[in-house]
């Protein structure tokens, strides 16, 4: 694969690091902090940032584990290297394994998705939750969590087979006392962030960026 990168979100960090270990790769990593995900363009800087400090180095490709994360990925410029996107709005299609998969989950009822990497984040649902309570008192934070999350009627857990499965699931009772969520744990895979990691890398999955181009 030559001299390849991978940049990630700290939210794949256990899917990632399982497979790098599983497929014998020692690629460097760099991580990047979930909470920029609040923030776009913030994330799109950081991204880029990263992507430039690899010029004039030996990097030949650069991997992605990333979605489109509300536009984040886009615009973002190659160096002298290959850049490999997959083709999934954000992270959490990418853990299903495609569009289709969430599209046809969401078709059935309104669902938020959560995973392992994501809610034993630091920010995480639950502990916003209690943050707003703390600084705008309960009825705030009542208003605030219907105007967010009153659509939604189920929260999907998303059990990539990576980690410890019980612990993703203990969350549904505190997830349905707060929010109202019904519990739906669903099978993930890790076969698309390993087409990622491995190649080959088809045009129906990935965006190929080439040396000084655009995604």
């Amino acid at each position: 694969m030559g001299k390849t990168k991978i940049i990630a979100c700290e939210m794949l960090r256990p899917e990632v690091e399982y497979l790098v270990s599983e497929l014998g790769l020692n690629n460097e990593i760099i991580w990047i902090e979930p909470a920029l995900h609040v923030t776009p363009q913030l994330l799109k800087e950081r991204l880029q940032e990263v992507l430039d400090s690899f010029a004039n180095t030996d990097c030949q490709r650069v991997l992605m584990p990333f979605g489109d994360c509300g536009g984040a990925v886009a615009g973002l410029k190659s160096g002298n290297f290959e850049l490999v996107i997959p083709k999934v709005d954000d992270c959490l299609t990418l853990m299903l394994g495609s569009l289709k998969k969430r599209q046809e989950l969401s078709m059935e009822m309104p669902t938020f998705y959560l995973t392992l990497g994501w809610i034993t984040q630091e920010k995480n649902i639950i502990a916003d939750y209690h943050n707003m309570v703390k600084n705008y008192g309960q009825e705030t934070a009542d208003m605030l969590k219907e105007t967010m999350f009153g659509n939604y009627n189920r929260v999907a857990l998303i059990d990539t087979g990576v980690g410890d499965s019980n612990a993703l699931l203990s969350y549904g009772k505190p997830l349905k006392e707060i929010f109202g969520f019904n519990e739906y744990p669903v099978k993930g895979t890790t076969e698309y962030l390993k087409r990622l990691l491995t190649g080959p890398w088809s045009s129906d999955l990935f965006r190929i960026i080439p040396p000084f181009g655009c995604a």
